[in-house]
């Protein structure tokens, strides 16, 4: 993952305990120099609570002096620029000359013979019984195409993909609010189905299964199509899988990105 760019006149705030984030916005409206605010994500979990927002400034008006105005108000205990984070974009051929991608083959059912399974020794966990049955692990990632049958082909109670949330929508690139709803789904990028085949998938005409196929798992979709990102919005999505009652809550972005 790369960062480096920011949203132009975006922002984070973290409003200090017992300040309301309404009364911060209002105030932040009649602030000299500011000719408009746009709430991005607001955020009113038990670990963070703030807004961010996009600044509009007055023309030549300075906005680093702004900015200083913002953070100087009371309720303001943090201040942040929003950064945009993407993928590098990689060019991969497939050379196999016409071969298929995956062939298909049944092993013994009852066995686990994945060979990473077996270097990792997870097989011995399997053998043991050890599924991670009764855990809720929370994905931040590009969103998961739950329709798939090694992911149980459902998404809600009762099924592998319990819970989740869309914090971004399909066209997110960060310029704009996100387009948030209650449903994961995506199809247009897949490494977040990926990731929860990795930990999750069940037993499937492939040969083989997850990692701890007795968890229950939730996705929440913080990457576009575009496989873009910002950090209010990685933000927002680990605060949902925290609040959503995650036991583990595995992401996408290493820890070096975070400037909060």
């Amino acid at each position: 993952m790369t960062k480096g760019k920011y949203v132009a006149g975006a922002y984070i705030v973290e409003i200090s305990d017992g300040e309301s984030t309404d009364e911060f916005i209002s105030r932040l409206g009649a602030q000299e120099g500011v000719a408009s605010v746009e709430e991005r994500i607001r955020f009113d979990s038990t670990v963070f609570k703030g807004t961010s927002f996009n600044l509009g400034i007055v023309p030549k008006k300075d906005e680093e002096e702004v900015v200083r105005q913002v953070e100087a108000l009371p309720e303001v205990k943090n201040i942040w620029p929003v950064e945009v984070i993407s993928s590098p974009q990689l060019n991969l051929s497939w050379t196999a000359q016409g071969k298929p991608l995956v062939e298909v083959q049944r092993r013994q059912v009852g066995k686990d013979g994945y060979s990473p399974h077996i270097m990792t020794q997870v097989d011995r966990l399997h053998a043991e019984g050890i599924t991670g049955k009764g855990l809720r692990i929370g994905i931040v990632d590009t969103g998961i195409d739950y329709t798939h049958p090694a992911l149980g082909g459902c998404f809600g109670p009762g099924c592998l993909v319990e819970f989740g949330a869309d914090v971004v929508g399909d066209s997110y690139d960060g310029s704009q609010p996100p387009n948030p709803d209650g449903d994961p789904f995506e199809d247009c990028n897949g490494h977040g189905t990926h990731v929860a085949g990795i930990i999750a998938a069940l037993d499937n005409p492939l040969g083989f299964r997850g990692a701890a196929p007795g968890v229950k798992i939730g996705m929440f979709r913080a990457f576009s199509c575009s496989d873009t990102t910002t950090m209010d919005a990685l933000m927002a999505a680990t605060s949902k899988a925290y609040e959503g009652g995650s036991d583990i809550i595995t992401g996408r972005c290493s820890l070096h990105l975070f400037s909060w």
